[in-house]
């Protein structure tokens, strides 16, 4: 069965029951745009010139003769990544879709280079 994309167009997402039978039915939901360009930069500037996530990395084997890289935290700290776990149009909207309240269990970074990692 196809997955359904829904769009944040800004302002709050609102979880219909169209939607909320979606995430039941498939476990999981799509949402374009949730995080918008200047969001989305921001991210990827503290992930790509951080080198808190290069130091805090583990080398893993892919079961052949690649590596990637995986960060893992289980706390949301103060800075960008930590904020936008906390942020009203993520917890809020998994708060709605599981019908109360939501706490951060992990966050996982997988990194590769290009033709390294994974078959």
């Amino acid at each position: 069965m196809p997955f359904q994309a829904y769009d944040f167009n800004g302002g709050q997402f609102q979880v219909t029951a169209e939607i909320k039978a979606d995430f039941e039915d498939k476990g999981y939901i799509l949402v374009r745009n949730l995080l918008n360009d200047p969001e989305l930069n921001k991210i990827r500037g503290v992930l790509e010139n951080s080198d808190a996530v290069e130091r805090n990395s583990l080398l893993l084997d892919d079961g052949g003769e690649r590596k990637a890289k995986m960060c893992l935290w289980n706390q949301p700290g103060s800075d960008v990544t930590g904020m936008v776990a906390r942020s009203e149009k993520v917890a809020e909207t998994c708060e709605k879709l599981l019908g109360g309240e939501v706490y951060h269990y992990h966050t996982k970074l997988m990194m590769k280079e290009a033709q390294t990692g994974g078959q």
